[in-house]
């Protein structure tokens, strides 16, 4: 193992069994990206109809977006902390050196991930002041922060299990500038990953157009209305998009890891089977619902996606776990327990969890009695801004 320049096993040992560290890996990052997606896919959806939508429906739609984002970023970093711990206790020889390796773009994720944070800010607040005066630049730049941040992570993930090329790349260069090959490693990928994140947030606008259309009134019906159309647009491409990506990012990988989804490792085939027809299904579904005004159907069609995205995180699980098995030192999962530690984490994630949950139905409470929160302003109700009651 050594020529692959991979350290010896921490000799610490892991504080549970790998099969319970594996599945709150799981837990955790679904959890994670789901505000990431919004983020991620909400923000490109937010600024694309902010340059080309000229009515107010649209400018409405923008507003909203731009009000709850700097939330959902703020539950991405803090939903994002655990799963990244995970990974550093399950593959921490191989996360190690492949962070060395790409140390300088590793490091600059932080300062893309800052620049992003504050652009979004003044995108949001830009919504206070007089109508026309949200910083377009604020968000094109917060946009294109966060997604230099999600390459980086997936450019730092696939260079974690591939370590056969890592002598080759510090030979050529040993300043820890090193990246992968976009077009090659990472780039079919982040790519496919990018496209669930925008189905994500195109399904999340198609049932805020349900939603806001339940406030009643003829205003906010006709609102719906545009959003509905507009999400639904967005979620035909968006599913187009990951039909090809995810066929791309297929084919891209070794001949073994191939075999192992289509049927040579029977769990990998199953979830991407499940995962693949339950996103179809639950977009599909909601298209049609879009059109037909099917509040239940868009509903279901919302779990259906949900669903999905759950069973893709799972094979992208499988399919990295087995890929770091083959290079995982010896002793790198002995066990040693430490349950007492094991056991205050647990609590801690249960009480944070139910916090993340109290604070979401306090603001989405918010938003239905027309209220701006401090953290997600200008949410594009009428007369919001001015701090009046709902429409």
């Amino acid at each position: 193992m050594t020529q692959l320049l991979i350290p010896a096993a921490d000799p610490v040992g892991l504080p549970a069994p790998p099969w319970l560290l594996q599945f709150l890996l799981v837990l955790t990052f679904v959890l994670h990206i789901l505000p990431m997606s919004l983020v991620l896919g909400g923000g490109f959806i937010a600024v694309w109809t902010h340059l080309t939508g000229d009515n107010p429906a649209a400018r409405r739609l923008v507003a909203h977006l731009a009000g709850i984002l700097p939330s959902a970023i703020a539950y991405t970093i803090t939903l994002g902390i655990a799963p990244l711990l995970f990974v550093q206790l399950l593959y921490g020889t191989l996360f190690y050196t492949s962070s060395i390796l790409m140390g300088f773009p590793w490091l600059a994720a932080l300062g893309l991930l800052l620049i992003g944070y504050y652009s979004l800010y003044l995108y949001a607040e830009g919504g206070r002041r007089a109508e026309g005066e949200r910083p377009a630049w604020a968000g094109v730049l917060s946009v294109a922060c966060f997604i230099g941040v999600s390459y980086l992570i997936t450019n730092n993930l696939s260079l974690m299990v591939s370590p056969a090329g890592w002598a080759e790349m510090y030979a050529a260069d040993p300043s820890g500038t090193s990246l992968r090959l976009p077009v090659q490693a990472v780039l079919p990928r982040y790519l496919h990953a990018f496209s669930v994140a925008l189905t994500l947030a195109a399904s999340y606008v198609v049932l805020h157009g349900f939603w806001s259309a339940r406030s009643g009134g003829a205003e906010n019906a006709e609102y719906g209305q545009f959003v509905r159309r507009w999400g639904a647009g967005w979620l035909s491409g968006a599913l187009a998009l990951q039909a090809v990506m995810g066929a791309w990012y297929l084919s891209s990988l070794s001949g073994q890891a191939k075999g192992w989804l289509l049927g040579g490792d029977p769990a990998m085939a199953l979830f991407l089977a499940l995962g693949t027809l339950l996103m179809a299904a639950g977009g599909i579904l909601l298209l049609l619902a879009a059109g037909r005004n099917a509040t239940g159907s868009a509903w279901a069609g919302g779990a259906g996606v949900l669903l999905g995205t759950v069973c893709l995180a799972i094979v992208r699980h499988l399919l990295e776990n087995r890929t770091a098995a083959q290079f995982l030192p010896a002793g790198a999962w002995d066990i040693r327990p430490q349950w007492a530690i094991f056991v205050l984490f647990a609590l801690i994630l249960v009480l944070g969890l139910g916090l993340v949950a109290w604070m979401v139905l306090r603001v989405q409470a918010d938003l239905k009695g027309g209220a701006a929160p401090r953290a997600g302003l200008g949410t594009g109700a009428p007369g919001v801004a001015a701090g009046k009651g709902r429409s």
